[in-house]
């Protein structure tokens, strides 16, 4: 009886830690309590900045190709201070997100508007937000993703760090005339493609826009090098909110 005794705990325990293995434990694949889920089953990673103050605007931060949502801490905390609620997601494929972008068609490129709506309706479930006071950032293809959203869905501004006509078949050039809200924009000089694109894409633009062309910037979220640009962006989103 006694070895049956002692025998009982250490089976509870192997069939425990049996339990909690999976085969693909050691990825990166989150369970669905720690991610939104698109209205396409996929899991995408985020981490959210909540305000303060009740009633307050939302943005949503929207990385570059190959990078995620890392890249916007700094930024993220200082619109957080400046009372906006935030949420940065990392893109299906990206980061602890499901998928490999490097496996991607053009299809799923342009599905990355639908990691968009999963973290809109997120901010829809929380408190203090108002979420009819929405506002997008990207950098680079997360600026055209921005662009493809705002086409199709309420928001009061997009902000555009790098766009470019056309990135893995996230084509805006033809669409961009059709947007109805004011845009911000900034690329740096030396960034030929998207420093080209950005001044087609303002010349199209039948709305409010502002162009920042800055200088040896970099691409994308690099553009924060300039120190000035934060309040710039700041400034934009409190001005059109």
């Amino acid at each position: 009886n006694m070895i049956k005794l002692v025998m009982i705990p250490v089976l509870i325990i192997l069939l425990l830690s049996l339990a909690s293995f999976t085969p693909g434990s050691t990825s990166k694949k989150l369970k669905p309590s720690d991610s939104l889920i698109t209205s396409d089953e996929i899991n995408i990673a985020y981490n959210y900045y909540s305000p303060e103050k009740i009633n307050s605007p939302a943005v949503i931060l929207l990385h570059m190709l190959g990078k995620d949502k890392s890249d916007w801490v700094d930024f993220a905390r200082k619109l957080q201070k400046e009372g906006f609620a935030v949420i940065a997601i990392d893109f299906r494929g990206h980061g602890d997100s499901d998928g490999s972008w490097q496996k991607f068609s053009e299809k799923d490129f342009n599905n990355f508007v639908l990691d968009i709506e999963a973290a809109k309706e997120f901010l829809g479930r929380q408190p203090k937000i108002n979420v009819n006071s929405l506002s997008l950032i990207g950098a680079s293809i997360g600026a055209n993703t921005a662009v493809k959203y705002a086409l199709k869905q309420e928001v009061k501004t997009i902000v555009l760090l790098s766009p470019g006509l056309n990135y893995r078949g996230v084509n805006i050039e033809k669409d961009i005339s059709a947007l109805k809200i004011p845009v911000f924009l900034a690329a740096s000089e030396e960034d030929t493609y998207s420093a080209e694109s950005t001044k087609k894409i303002h010349e199209l633009l039948k709305t409010t826009s502002e162009f920042n062309l800055l200088n040896n910037a970099g691409h994308g979220t690099n553009l924060f090098v300039v120190p000035e640009l934060n309040d710039k962006i700041i400034k934009w989103l409190k001005k059109n909110n």
